[in-house]
Parts: structure tokens; sequence; C-alpha cells
């Protein structure tokens, strides 16, 4: 009489899955791969990404940030005044006020890059991709 063991083709032999290759889509795999341009506008998709940058610009690094970015520190001690939530906000408002019609993301995200903070700048490329305030420049 055959047994589990002994028989060859038992339904509860376990068979190796095939591994599924996810690629993600070519936007996403590097967000930073090309220049961002603009959907909304320049200044109304800049301002609607101020706040991805809130959300994942490392708060230990604020400063350096915005003293790289050529905020001044009188412009960051009074910012620290006043309503941590606008702190941000408010600190790249005066950033794009001074840079004019030259402000763009782009110059932001390269700040970052060059304070090692690759994350941070994906995260906020990503958003800012993925909520359509913002697309490849190569994309149609």
């Amino acid at each position: 009489m055959p047994t589990a063991a002994s028989s060859e083709n038992t339904p509860n032999t376990p068979h190796q899955t095939p591994t599924a290759i996810r690629t993600p889509p070519a936007d996403m795999d590097d967000p930073l791969q090309q220049h961002l341009v603009p959907l909304l506008g320049s200044e109304k998709s800049l301002k609607k990404s101020f706040d991805l940058f809130d959300e994942y610009l490392d708060v230990r690094i604020h400063n350096k940030f915005f003293r790289m970015i050529g905020v001044s520190d009188n412009h960051i001690r009074i910012s620290e005044n006043g309503a941590p939530v606008d702190k941000v906000y408010e600190l790249l408002k005066n950033w794009m006020q001074r840079q004019g019609l030259k402000a763009d993301i782009n110059d932001l995200l390269e700040a970052l890059l060059s304070m090692d903070q690759r994350r941070s700048a994906e995260s906020i490329a990503s958003a800012a991709l993925r909520r359509g305030y913002y697309r490849h420049a190569d994309t149609p």
C-alpha cells in the first residue's frame, strides 16, 4: 500500500513559485532622473509643492537647508517665533519672492542633493509627480 511519503504525485508536494518581477513606472523609478516641469504654471506648482517640503524635509536640517538656498538668518529666526506649522511654507515663500521668475523646484531638490538628502529629494519629487504638480521634462 503506497504512503504519502512514497507517492511522487501527491497534490501536497510543494512547488517553487516563480518570482514575480515588478518594474516600477519609468517616472517613479528615479524621480530625480530629469528636471521637473510644472503642470499648473510655475508659481502654482511651486507653491503647492511647499507642503511636500514640510512633510519630507528632515526637521534637523531645516536651518541649514534654508541658509543654503539663500534665506537670511534673520528670516529663519523670525519664522521660528511664528507658528511652527507655517515655518517651512513661509521660508520657502520668502525664497520664492527673492528668486522671482527664477524660482524653480529643481534648484531646491539640487540643494537637498548637495546636502546628502537624496531620500528627502526623491520623496518630494515623487509626491510632486504623483499629485500632478509636475511631470518629467521628456514626458508628454
